[in-house]
């Protein structure tokens, strides 16, 4: 019965991890990892967390990576305070005050949580704007895996991404839509005093 209990026990963090992985990005944490780094690794393998916005929901979903047995190994916040109180739960990780000098380091970590409010939230998730700009590059269709970019900058810093590489697309305001690009239509969205949306 023992042997058995164990073999269960260790089936439900699996799953608990799985689940985890997958609804962090749909929720306000916003998940990446890198690609070529997740392929190297095993199912069981723990992966090194870096963790962006560590008080309110950001303190939830640390403790939610934390509880899934991951290795949190860096922490990002502007606000001291919650930094201070993330940093005595996980004395091992580093520390920043700049989401852009913790990607100095993107090399010691798999995947990043973003729990910053909605506004800094696309700017911060660096890592999938440099998969943004390998797809423009490409000249694969660029899609955005955030369901909410409601700041009218946020959009505009994907769009920028793509015309430095080449890719220009003019936007009709008032139908909201693309004019030089009706394919660009299928992966930018926009409602009437809503948010921008990348599909």
């Amino acid at each position: 019965m023992p042997a058995s209990r164990t073999g269960a026990n260790t089936a439900g963090r699996s799953l608990k991890r799985r689940q985890f992985l997958k609804t962090a990005a749909a929720g306000a944490a916003g998940i990446f990892a890198a690609p070529v780094i997740v392929r190297g690794r095993g199912a069981n393998d723990k992966l090194n967390v870096a963790v962006i916005g560590c008080g309110g929901r950001g303190a939830h979903n640390l403790q939610a990576v934390a509880a899934a047995g991951e290795n949190i190994i860096a922490l990002c916040d502007v606000n001291q305070t919650n930094l201070g109180s993330a940093g005595e739960r996980h004395p091992q990780a580093k520390k920043f005050a700049d989401f852009r000098q913790l990607f100095d380091h993107a090399h010691d970590f798999d995947a990043v949580v973003v729990s910053t409010c909605e506004h800094p939230h696309a700017f911060a998730s660096i890592g999938h704007h440099q998969e943004w700009l390998q797809a423009c590059k490409t000249g694969s269709p660029t899609t955005c895996n955030f369901e909410y970019a409601g700041w009218l900058t946020e959009a505009n810093h994907l769009g920028n991404v793509a015309f430095r590489v080449g890719q220009k697309l003019e936007w009709d305001a008032a139908k909201l839509r693309a004019i030089n690009a009706p394919e660009a239509d299928a992966f930018i969205h926009r409602e009437y005093r809503k948010g921008w949306r990348m599909a």
